[in-house]
This record gives C-alpha cells, sequence and structure tokens, in this order.
C-alpha cells in the first residue's frame, strides 16, 4: 500500500522534481493493482470455475429467451453439475468470485 505521508513529504519537499520518478513508478504500481482487482472480479468462462464446491456466482442466459439471470452457486461433483443455491441445477456460460461480504460494527 502507498503511504501518502512518504508521498506527501516528496510531493511538497523542494525540489520536488526530483521525487517524479518515484511519484511515477507508485503511480503505475497503482494502475497495476487496480488491473489485477478488476480482473479478479471480471466475469470470467465457466470452464475456467474453481470445481471444488466453492462458492460463486454463476451467469446463465435467461431460460425464458431474454435478459439475464446471476445465482450464487457451486460445482457438485457428485452430480458433475453446477448447483443454484437455494435452487436446482443451472447450465450457466460464465463465473466470478462472490464479492466480499460488507464490514459491520461490532463484528
Amino acid at each position: 500500500m502507498i503511504d501518502n505521508e512518504r508521498l506527501e513529504r516528496m510531493y511538497t519537499s523542494e525540489p520536488y522534481n526530483s521525487n517524479i520518478p518515484v511519484l511515477v513508478s507508485e503511480v503505475k504500481s497503482l494502475q497495476r493493482r487496480i488491473t489485477e482487482l478488476e480482473q479478479a472480479q471480471a466475469w470470467q468462462p465457466i470452464e475456467t470455475a474453481p470445481k471444488d464446491g466453492t462458492a460463486i456466482l454463476l451467469y446463465a442466459p435467461s431460460e425464458v429467451g431474454r435478459g439475464r439471470t446471476v445465482w450464487p452457486g457451486c460445482y457438485v461433483e457428485s452430480y458433475a453439475e453446477w448447483l443454484q443455491i437455494g435452487g436446482g441445477f443451472v447450465d450457466p456460460t460464465h463465473w466470478r468470485p462472490m464479492p466480499d461480504p460488507p464490514e459491520v460494527a461490532g463484528e
């Protein structure tokens, strides 16, 4: 993570021009991290999904012909099928990791 105080000192010190390469490096590092996080949360082809029972979000075209449907689900190895949690088996085309739960004060 970036040390904001260090960056502020570098930016406000004289001559701050000497700190520009360090700042550019920090920005590039942050841009790479943002890209990594975006890719980790992007929809992936179902063929790449974990098949170890991990709960994930499943996407499938709507069965009524229009729209889309997203369910929490997991792969059930004993049936070799994807299961909509709280429902039946589904035929998803894409998946993504479950989002982190919200932080709740006192937990």
